[in-house]
């Protein structure tokens, strides 16, 4: 996530660490903080790897008389961020707020492109609420199988995956109203190169 996150950041300006911290946290947090023990080193690494590129400035502001690293995004990190953002396999169990992250950059992305990650999702969403709500009547016809279990450890279970269904109902009216937002701005792009 960090990855994606700090050469997203980079596609949009130039910037120093402590900036690129702070945006990252507030996108993350509140529960997830990048520290700068952590940021620093991956910015190291993928300068090494050529997709950001590094400047020392000079903060003039009255509060700084130091210097600090700016950095940039390489041509190989515009390709590699762009491959990450295309990317639906990686990290499935934390796919939903790797796509939320991905919908705050669907500018650095074509239609299609925007259309496509949606579409996945929308059927990412249909698949954990496929499995929910197959396990829920799992667990209603199945009473003997779950003998062991009290009464109410079965209303427990019940109530579980039915909340859990739900969050992925919400994700899913979610994605399919960014889609008829994607779909909207794909039409006007279409009609506005044809002119």
């Amino acid at each position: 996530m960090y990855e994606l996150l700090i050469l997203a950041l980079l596609m949009r300006d130039t910037m120093h660490g402590y900036l690129i911290a702070k945006i990252m946290n507030d996108m993350i947090g509140p529960e997830t903080k990048v520290s700068h023990g952590s940021l620093y080193p991956k910015l190291k690494a993928l300068e090494q790897e050529g997709l950001i590129t590094s400047s020392d400035i000079k903060e003039n502001a009255p509060q700084h008389d130091r210097q600090a690293r700016a950095y940039s995004i390489s041509e190989e990190g515009r390709r590699h961020f762009h491959q990450l953002m295309m990317d639906m396999t990686a990290h499935p169990g934390e796919y939903s707020k790797f796509f939320w992250l991905k919908v705050c950059f669907f500018d650095f992305l074509h239609p299609a492109e925007r259309l496509e990650l949606v579409d996945h999702y929308i059927h990412y969403c249909q698949m954990h609420t496929h499995h929910l709500k197959a396990g829920a009547k799992n667990v209603v016809d199945g009473k003997a199988y779950y003998h062991s279990l009290s009464l109410p450890q079965l209303e427990l279970t019940l109530h579980t995956l039915r909340r859990a269904s739900s969050h992925w109902h919400i994700e899913l009216e979610y994605a399919n109203g960014l889609r008829e937002k994607e779909m909207a701005k794909a039409l006007v792009d279409g009609s506005q190169n044809m002119i």
